[in-house]
């Protein structure tokens, strides 16, 4: 009988949980508590749960306040969420025959559908 190990991370708010994830001064080789969890656990099936990405930059909370979205890009945050896609990839990858990844949207992930409906 073989069993199938799933992991799930939901609410991550990047970039807001950065300090929870990694040390950015440190190598990329000195993971953190998520990816030696990963590692350990060699999961078949990774689940994202709503709201990996905090996008405050088009939070609806943000609208018509300039100065909560001084320094603030959607882009910086697609990137920088990227580098961690690309470290839980590569602990994915290395699994014993994964299965897959699920992507599951929330409310933060609406906020991008509401900002482009509100700028076409």
């Amino acid at each position: 009988m073989e069993i199938t190990k799933l992991a799930a991370w939901y609410d991550a708010h990047y970039p807001l949980s950065i300090p929870a994830l990694w040390d950015a001064n440190k190598p990329p080789k000195q993971s953190t508590p998520l990816l030696h969890f990963l590692k350990d656990l060699a999961p078949h099936i990774f689940v994202f749960g709503g709201a990996q990405l905090d996008l405050d930059c088009v939070s609806f909370f943000s609208r018509g306040k300039v100065r909560l979205l001084e320094g603030k890009r959607l882009s910086k945050d697609y990137a920088g969420f990227n580098i961690l896609l690309d470290r839980i990839d590569a602990i994915l990858d290395r699994t014993a025959q994964p299965k897959g990844k699920i992507w599951l949207t929330g409310n933060h992930e609406d906020w991008i559908e509401q900002f482009v409906d509100l700028h076409p």
